[in-house]
């Protein structure tokens, strides 16, 4: 591939994620992470800067969505509130300006390509972290979560590259989800298969419902393995049936009782809500030992209520329609970053009901949306350049019409 031809913010919010979700130590007092997100935001907002008028994005789909947060932010007094504001704001920012990158479908086609190196570099980096290279042993405890979202997230692209009609993406498909069943995430097992049945591509309703079966069956047979039912189950051994917030013998990391009190908190303030990350100031306050609900369709509603959440989802659908429009009229390579992303919204809210995922812009949605402006940045423009004037005068030409 060209790797010249690869955005410099594709670039670094891939190895922004890459770096976020394996490396574990500090720089001048802070973790990676925190860098992993930050400099990718410092450098969308130059990019903004320098080129202002460039944007393609769709950013009227999610004003509203922003504006609530910042007049939520203005009356927040919990001390996290600025900083959890601006990391869910993080992927819009780093959109925007993606679409500002002239592209073309040749750079369409290296990010594709891109995305294979990537997730070779994550799968070598989980397999080392694990100590699964050394041992040769599977890890017993589940983990790396944030390399599971990112895995999600590549997965959601191969399946759409399949639906575009590329049968060696599926090998990659099923390469990724090496990715949630080394680190034994459950969710991030089941989003993480889910996107092929559930791209939002042509995928042939036979090979939905084969994938659908294959995966329930692989469900079954990883479900009763010692090492699941260890990672399920307190007692290390159980059915189905136990599968229950309410059954004391299913493991829950604490989530089976903090989830209740919230509901019930909830209930308290149930059309605005407590305000901008007050949920991570109820746990910390009630749970010494964590700092977030582990849901974000709990902290949604709980900090910025039914009202709020319901701006959100409406926000998500509305993205998701206004991409698959645009897909339509998109070259092959951009249709395909097109639906790739669209698709991967049905694993944010997959994830959203056992993590914290909204907040997660360096491990998921930087990377999300940087493929998602990347597409823009070619379909969205309705630029015209000139060609030379000949005997019939000046001739205008849309770029990218040819397909």
């Amino acid at each position: 591939m060209s790797w010249r031809k690869v955005p410099f913010l594709i670039w670094l919010t891939g190895l922004a994620a890459l770096a976020a979700a394996n490396a574990d130590f500090e720089i001048l007092g802070f973790n990676v992470s925190g860098y992993a997100w930050v400099v990718p935001l410092v450098a969308a907002l130059l990019v903004l800067a320098r080129h202002p008028t460039r944007v393609h994005f769709p950013v009227w789909i999610w004003v509203p969505w922003g504006l609530l947060l910042l007049a939520y932010l203005t009356q927040a007094e919990e001390p996290h509130a600025m900083q959890r504001t601006v990391m869910m704001l993080c992927p819009l920012v780093v959109g925007m300006a993606a679409s500002c990158v002239r592209a073309t479908p040749a750079v369409a086609l290296a990010i594709l390509r891109f995305v294979r190196p990537l997730a070779v570099a994550l799968l070598l980096a989980l397999v080392w972290g694990t100590g699964l290279l050394l041992s040769g042993t599977l890890p017993g405890s589940g983990g790396y979560a944030a390399s599971v979202m990112t895995a999600a997230l590549l997965g959601a692209v191969f399946a759409a590259e399949y639906s575009s009609g590329r049968r060696t993406s599926l090998a990659w498909w099923a390469a990724i989800q090496l990715a949630p069943f080394i680190a034994l995430t459950r969710t991030g097992i089941v989003a993480s298969a889910l996107t092929l049945p559930l791209c939002l591509g042509r995928v042939r309703l036979r090979t939905r419902l084969i994938s659908l079966g294959a995966i329930a069956l692989g469900g079954i047979a990883l479900f009763s393995s010692p090492r699941m039912q260890a990672r399920m189950f307190y007692s290390g051994s159980g059915t189905f049936s136990d599968i229950s917030i309410q059954n004391r013998n299913f493991a829950t990391s604490g989530r089976s009782a903090l989830w209740p009190e919230l509901v019930e908190e909830i209930k308290k303030r149930p059309l605005l809500g407590h305000g901008a990350n007050a949920s991570e100031t109820y746990v910390t306050a009630t749970r010494p030992n964590m700092a977030h609900p582990h849901n974000d369709w709990l902290r949604l509603p709980y900090d910025y209520g039914v009202l709020g959440t319901f701006l959100f989802v409406v926000t998500l659908l509305a993205q998701v329609f206004h991409a698959l429009a645009a897909a339509r009229r998109a070259p092959d390579p951009v249709r395909v970053l097109f639906i790739g992303a669209a698709s991967s919204f049905i694993v944010l809210a997959l994830f959203m009901f056992t993590d914290n995922i909204v907040l997660y812009a360096a491990f998921f949605g930087n990377l999300q949306f940087a493929f998602l402006g990347s597409a823009y940045a070619l379909v969205g423009p309705r630029k015209r350049a000139r060609a030379p004037a000949g005997p019939l005068g000046n001739i205008s030409v849309e770029k990218g019409a040819l397909r």
